[in-house]
């Protein structure tokens, strides 16, 4: 019998030890691989954690009644609660318990603090969103979720509750692994962290920053010559029907079969990468398709 898969979790041991071992004897503190590596705290109790049950009832503090969440084959949690207080609390303590790290980062990243967790190998990234004023914004949002108040001002409040709640019931052993291993812990979530992730997500859907830059280069080099180095259409966006071939298998207007050439691609879009081009456009329905003249 081959016994080779074996050897990786053998060697991972025998390192263990031998770490466990130099630790002990030169009397150092751990160092984070070490507490991460920790076979009753470390990653080990991470991944019991994260074994979500494809079905549970959740009774809470902060509910009003109990919340029925079920996975289907995917993982994607689809929550039952008896009221939106309820399905928004469940819907964080979710969240929380599936990204909580993810969470930390972005939020981090948005308000330019990312470099207090990694260090300086991230300052650059705290000062372009520094720059670029998603601080701000978020700023700006806080202060006009608390002025106003109202329905948006509440689901916010019981999103963070639910986050709150995971957080507040971890045990040592069940904080991920990759907090572990900046040495740090999460935050308390509230209402800026809410906007930040927002903020972060309205950078990340916008895809590009480039527009002043390129505005200074066709000053400077012409249209023309603006139009060679950075041409309005990119080779390798071509659409879900390529050019010339436009006998298309459905009845719509000549409009809709114009030749996909006149429409493929964005503006300037060579900063993107392929795989980010189209998400969606496979899933637009023919009724959606038809172009105007003009």
């Amino acid at each position: 019998m081959d016994h080779s898969g074996g050897r990786p979790v053998l060697a991972l041991v025998i390192f263990m030890l031998v770490l466990t071992g130099a630790v002990a004897a030169l009397a150092l503190a751990p160092p984070h691989v070490g507490a991460l590596l920790d076979p009753v705290g470390g990653v080990w109790g991470s991944a019991r954690a994260a074994d979500a049950p494809d079905r549970e009832t959740l009774r809470l503090s902060a509910l009003d009644d109990p919340v029925e969440i079920v996975r289907d084959s995917r993982g994607v949690p689809h929550i039952f609660a008896e009221s939106d207080r309820d399905a928004t609390i469940a819907l964080g303590w979710v969240v929380a318990r599936d990204r909580l790290f993810q969470m930390e980062f972005l939020k981090r990243v948005a308000t330019g603090r990312l470099s207090e967790l990694v260090g300086p190998p991230t300052i650059g990234t705290d000062r372009y969103f520094r720059s670029i004023g998603t601080p701000r914004a978020v700023r700006q949002n806080v202060a006009e979720h608390y002025r106003q108040g109202g329905r948006r001002a509440d689901v916010v409040e019981w999103y963070a509750t639910g986050v709150n709640t995971w957080i507040d019931g971890l045990a040592s052993h069940e904080i991920p692994f990759e907090f572990r291993l900046f040495d740090a812990v999460p935050e308390r979530f509230d209402a800026s962290n809410v906007y930040a992730l927002l903020a972060y997500m309205a950078y990340d859907l916008s895809f590009r920053s480039e527009d002043i830059a390129y505005a200074r280069a066709e000053d400077r080099l012409g249209a023309a010559g603006f139009e060679a180095l950075y041409p309005r259409y990119s080779d390798w966006e071509v659409p879900i029907i390529p050019d010339g071939q436009c006998d298309c298998k459905f009845d719509a207007p000549a409009a809709a079969r114009r030749s996909a050439s006149d429409h493929e691609g964005g503006l300037f879009a060579d900063g993107r990468s392929p795989q980010s081009v189209g998400s969606s456009g496979g899933a637009v329905d023919v009724s959606r398709m038809a172009l105007t003249e003009g």
